[in-house]
């Protein structure tokens, strides 16, 4: 249980750790900026929490640093772990014309092994993938856990108190990009390593206004930067302008909107392999039904897998 102390805003006996890695997606973006060929990137996501969506965001701003034509297709497959789902994403986005893709989700093998497979570029996430893709892998977003744990056990040893909220980025060693593969262009090269000093040196912001989102709403306003510290962006709820894709509001749906009288999101559930799951199309009756939370659709799609033993895709259709 957790040990409240009078007069402290934390709990005394709890904390977390985290890095901004999107510092690393950032560097990503420029690398497949300079290496796409089509001006399309494939983004495989699991799910859009706040997190994710500065990944995307982080990567596609990266990207649109090289060349502001480019766009960011992102399939989400609604799972940190469905193998089967990540391998159709990927083939999917390459399908659509993207030649560099990356993704975030519990483990990036398969959708990295797949894009290796059909002979596009890459870049990873979690840890390096370059074993997996020799031939395409350019770059990745690394996670650096021996420096917090390292820290962490000289405070222990030394009878410190451990922090309660503790972060960094690639100034602090917290996460670090994977060595550059064989495709590598040197114009890739220096700008991305040019960009990574700015970043060593802290304070470096990649969500800065003006902004938009990619329904053409301003969500940062000109004169505003959010550098990699603001705690705001552990809030992102909107995919930056250039990316193709439309958020399900489900997960941010309020009762109070029907008060109001506004629109309410509704999503439906379909087997994989129907019509309606590869073709988008109108709703048949026998589609599963979600109006509401967006742990609900989630929970119910995950009801309809157990009892059918089907598997199913989860398409917003408002």
């Amino acid at each position: 249980m957790w040990r409240a102390v009078a007069g402290r805003v934390h709990p005394d006996n709890t904390g977390s750790y985290f890095g901004y890695i999107g510092m690393a997606q950032y560097l990503n973006g420029i690398v497949a900026g300079h290496m796409t060929k089509s001006k399309k990137l494939g983004f495989a996501a699991a799910k859009p929490i706040p997190q994710v969506l500065l990944n995307i965001n982080s990567l596609t701003l990266g990207a649109r640093a090289v060349d502001p034509e480019i766009e960011v297709q992102v399939i989400f497959t609604g799972e940190w772990s469905a193998l089967v789902k990540e391998a159709e994403a990927t083939n999917a986005l390459v399908s659509s014309g993207a030649d560099v893709i990356t993704c975030h989700v519990d483990g990036a093998k398969v959708v990295i092994g797949t894009t290796e497979q059909i002979g596009g570029y890459s870049c990873g996430y979690h840890t390096t993938q370059q074993e997996i893709a020799p031939h395409g892998y350019l770059t990745g977003a690394e996670w650096n856990g021996a420096p917090v744990y390292e820290t962490f056990v000289s405070e222990k040893l030394a009878g410190q108190p451990l922090g309660h909220f503790v972060r960094g980025g690639l100034g602090e060693h917290f996460v670090k990009s994977s060595p550059y593969g064989p495709a590598f262009t040197e114009a890739a090269k220096s700008q991305a390593d040019a960009v990574r000093a700015e970043m060593m040196k802290g304070n470096f912001a990649i969500i800065n206004g003006p902004l938009k989102d990619n329904t053409g709403k301003e969500v940062v306003p000109a004169g505003l930067s959010y550098p990699e510290t603001a705690i705001e962006l552990e809030a992102m709820d909107y995919l930056v302008e250039g990316v193709i894709d439309r958020l399900c509001k489900c997960r941010r749906y309020d009762r109070r909107q029907s008060h109001r009288g506004d629109p309410v999101q509704t999503c439906r559930i379909f087997p994989v392999g129907t019509d309606q799951a590869n073709r988008r199309v109108a709703p048949d009756p026998a589609g599963g039904h979600c109006r509401g939370a967006f742990g609900t659709m989630f929970s119910l799609e995950n009801k309809l897998q157990r009892a059918s033993g089907r598997r199913f895709w989860r398409i917003c259709l408002t």
